[in-house]
């Protein structure tokens, strides 16, 4: 008669169960060991905190994006008015003849209303100048006057009494002034990120007029 082992099963899960214990042990294990050596791959794997770097990043390319408008629109709207200050003054000059002191100083004393609302003062000033014809033909600077603003600007046609340096194509007639209207600006960014340097803003106009 054989005898009964009414425990072996028991033992069997026991054994099985030891055995699936160290096989998964094994494996942690060694999952453990290759995150070690491979720090970059658990790092590509990461996805804890995605979405505050995302945010982060968005919100770094939106102030940007805010400040470069903001520099950009400024140096635009800037170089406009200082276009429309030198047709503006130069045409005032060029409506008659040359006006007197008191005349030349109602011009410069519009210059910081046609600005608005940008800052003139130090930083920019208007050069007004008239240019005639010597007996030979030549382009004269008749007439110079630099005011509106404290800024050491001087005129690229030339100074009162010497021969005027004009753009190519534009010639002296007899009996007839140039006016030209030039207006100088030390132009400053207000964050200065690069997009609009710093620089020296330039505009001028062109009239002519008849000297009698």
């Amino acid at each position: 008669m054989k005898k009964a082992f009414p425990c072996l099963p028991d033992r069997r899960r026991r054994l099985a169960a030891r055995r699936g214990a160290a096989v998964r042990d094994f494996y942690e294990n060694l999952r453990a060991w290759v995150g070690k050596r491979r720090p970059v791959a658990s790092l590509a794997r990461a996805r804890d905190g995605a979405v505050e770097i995302e945010i982060a990043m968005g919100l770094v390319l939106l102030i940007t994006v805010t400040i470069a408008s903001f520099d950009i629109g400024r140096y635009i709207l800037l170089s406009q008015k200082l276009s429309r200050t030198a047709m503006s003054t130069g045409d005032l000059l060029a409506r008659g003849a040359l006006p007197d002191a008191g005349g030349v100083a109602d011009i410069f004393d519009s210059v910081p209303f046609l600005l608005q609302p940008f800052e003139f003062g130090a930083k920019g000033a208007v050069v007004l100048t008239a240019v005639g014809e010597t007996p030979a033909g030549d382009p004269l600077v008749a007439w110079q006057r630099r005011g509106g603003g404290q800024l050491d600007a001087a005129s690229l046609l030339g100074v009162e009494g010497e021969r005027a340096s004009l753009p190519e194509g534009l010639r002296t007639l007899p009996n007839e002034n140039i006016i030209v209207a030039e207006v100088f600006y030390d132009y400053q960014p207000v964050f200065g990120l690069g997009f609009t340097p710093a620089r020296r803003l330039y505009q001028r106009s062109f009239y002519r007029t008849r000297t009698e």
